[in-house]
């Protein structure tokens, strides 16, 4: 059993290494990850100032431990032991910039809700500028919470998960004070980071019309699980979708290692598609946790 779980732990190490070596390098040819360079691009970070336009995501975590059986039907009733909330969605890429030592600036809309509130109270113990951080009255800050399950000494497992979503679109009001903090905030930014989860804060028109008021050539990341094909003409610099996200630009095979090349060529002889006018110079698919592929777009 050690010696399966240990090839499967070196293979999916492999897939990673080969995917970090393919954004290193222009000739995606190296199959083993350059750790010097890895190292010298996470070094730079601290030097970097960050605009993170996204949602933000209220990640809330509920521990229990089992107690019995309910009478009422088959499900499991839980001892409530501890609830945890961390940062989700956009407000995860945020937390992850400051880990590496960058200067995040958020931009983004929180309900006036008690997730909200602790998302802020987060980032302000990090010393993160919060003033980017609006609050919109009547709307609910996007939450998941999932009930872990256990007993003393042993690891909870989820059973269950709630979502807690805005059921009315942000209010205009809030779309304009956005589009404001972000064209202040991006003046002094030396990238901009998109977190589109489809909840209404980062839009394809707002991120066209903060790359045509900076005149300076910056970098755009784009992390968007929905409407891929709207940020075509946004002039993104690199985009994740995952493989769904991927198979909507174009139908593509399987993404895995051995029909990378395929891919490639794929997105290259994509002809009158919207990304080949505008194309994206790399784009960064996954497929569960332990295939990613990286691939250029021209």
């Amino acid at each position: 059993m050690k010696q399966r779980g240990s090839k499967r732990k070196r293979k999916a190490v492999g897939s990673i290494g080969r995917d970090g070596a393919e954004m290193a390098s222009s000739a995606l040819a190296s199959p083993a990850m350059d750790l010097s360079a890895l190292a010298e691009y996470v070094a730079q970070f601290s030097s970097k100032t960050i605009v993170l336009l996204g949602d933000f995501v209220a990640d809330e975590f509920q521990f229990g431990e089992i107690s019995r059986v309910s009478r009422e039907a088959p499900v499991l009733i839980l001892r409530h032991s501890h609830t945890r909330l961390a940062p989700g969605g956009g407000a995860n890429a945020a937390n992850n910039f400051v880990a590496l030592g960058a200067r995040v600036l958020p931009v983004t809309a929180v309900g006036d809700d008690a997730a909200g509130a602790q998302l802020r109270e987060y980032f302000q113990a990090l010393g993160t500028d919060t003033s980017g951080i609006v609050t919109a009255k009547n709307w609910t800050t996007p939450t998941k919470t999932r009930f872990l399950a256990g007993w003393a000494h042993t690891a909870g497992q989820q059973v269950l998960r709630v979502d807690r979503e805005p059921n009315a679109p942000l209010p205009e009001s809030v779309r304009a004070k956005l589009q404001s903090v972000l064209g202040r905030k991006l003046k002094k930014a030396d990238a901009l980071a998109v977190s589109d989860y489809g909840f209404g804060v980062a839009t394809p028109a707002l991120v066209r019309q903060a790359r045509a008021q900076r005149k300076a050539k910056f970098t755009i990341t784009l992390d968007a699980r929905h409407n891929l094909h709207a940020y075509a003409r946004a002039q993104v610099t690199s985009a994740t979708p995952n493989e769904a996200g991927g198979r909507s630009l174009r139908p593509l095979p399987r993404l895995s290692t051995s029909t990378s090349r395929k891919c490639r060529r794929s997105f290259r002889s994509t002809g009158s598609h919207p990304w080949r006018s505008n194309p994206i110079p790399w784009i960064r698919t996954s497929h569960g946790r332990r295939h990613r592929q990286v691939l250029r777009s021209s």
